[in-house]
């Protein structure tokens, strides 16, 4: 019973401020005073434009006009250069999503392999040394480089020389 009559009010409440908060009405007759002062301001420019240091009202207009014209014109540059921004945002989306075709890296032949691998064990130096390896690694069948290609120089070397 109690949350019922708190609803109502609730609602009895909500509808008079709204109805409170509701503005004005303007009629014609209060904005005429507004217009008669506005159109005495004007006859009393043209009159004394010249007296008070001010442009004429042909050059006023010429002023508009011209400022319109540039603003047009601005206008246009601006959208040009949206549109090729656009344009270029279309062509790296077009090329971020076109395939790109799998090219076979050409492998070395390996010193491990069935063709090689008499000459490595017959040759005792070689035996030892082994090549630079860049580091990286394979992902999606492709070879992902993380450091140089070539081997860093020691800073100081050790030994006589």
């Amino acid at each position: 019973m109690r949350f019922r009559i708190a609803v109502s009010m609730f609602f009895v409440l909500a509808a008079t401020v709204s109805l409170a908060a509701q503005a004005r009405t303007i009629t014609n007759a209060d904005l005429e005073k507004y217009r008669i002062e506005r159109l005495t301001a004007e006859r009393e420019y043209r009159e004394n434009y010249a007296k008070l240091g001010m442009p004429s009202p042909t050059e006023l207009e010429r002023r508009c006009e011209q400022s319109r014209i540039e603003a047009t014109k601005l206008s246009e540059k601006l959208r040009a250069e949206q549109l090729e921004r656009e344009r270029a945002a279309m062509e790296n989306e077009r090329l971020l999503t076109t395939p790109i075709p799998y090219i076979a890296p050409i492998l070395e032949q390996s010193r491990y392999s069935p063709v090689y691998f008499g000459s490595y064990y017959r040759n005792p130096i070689r035996r030892h040394t082994r090549r630079y390896q860049q580091p990286g690694y394979f992902a999606a069948g492709l070879f992902i480089p993380t450091g140089s290609e070539t081997r860093s120089a020691p800073m100081f070397r050790r030994g006589i020389r």
